[in-house]
C-alpha cells in the first residue's frame, strides 16, 4: 500500500504561506506573458522557490524539472492553467540560461586538457 504524499510533507511556515518581498520583485521584473500569476496565488512557496533560485541555472533548472515531472508517484498535479504558467516560466528560463546540450562532450574533453597542460609544464621544466 502506498503512503499518501501529503502525509509526508513538512508542516507549512511562513514561506509556504505567503510570497516574500523578493519574489514579489523578481515577478514584477517577468514580461507580463511569463509572469506567473495563478501560481503565485495558489501556491506562493513554489514562486518564493523558484525566485530564490533564479539566478542559480543549475538549482533552478533542476526545480523546475521537479515541477514538470513527477518523481515521487501518487501526487495529485496541477491544473491546466498552473501547467500552463510553469512551462511559460521554464520557456523563458531556458531563453535566459540555455541548457547545455553538449555537457558531456565537455567533460570529456576537461582530462585531455589538463593531461595538455601538464606536458606543456613538463617540456618547460616548471
Amino acid at each position: 500500500m502506498t503512503q499518501d504524499p501529503a502525509s509526508q510533507r513538512n508542516r507549512p511556515v511562513e514561506d509556504d504561506l505567503a510570497l516574500r518581498s523578493e519574489a514579489i520583485r523578481w515577478m514584477a521584473e517577468l514580461p507580463d506573458q511569463v509572469r506567473p500569476i495563478e501560481l503565485g496565488r495558489r501556491f506562493p512557496r513554489i514562486i518564493n522557490t523558484v525566485a530564490a533560485k533564479w539566478f542559480d541555472a543549475i538549482g533552478c533548472r533542476h526545480y523546475l524539472n521537479s515541477l514538470q515531472f513527477d518523481d515521487r508517484g501518487g501526487r495529485q498535479g496541477f491544473t491546466f492553467e498552473i501547467v500552463q504558467e510553469i512551462d511559460m516560466l521554464r520557456q523563458h528560463f531556458d531563453a535566459i540560461y540555455p541548457p547545455d546540450h553538449d555537457i558531456w562532450k565537455k567533460a570529456s574533453m576537461r582530462p585531455a586538457l589538463t593531461r595538455w597542460h601538464r606536458d606543456c609544464l613538463v617540456m618547460s621544466g616548471a
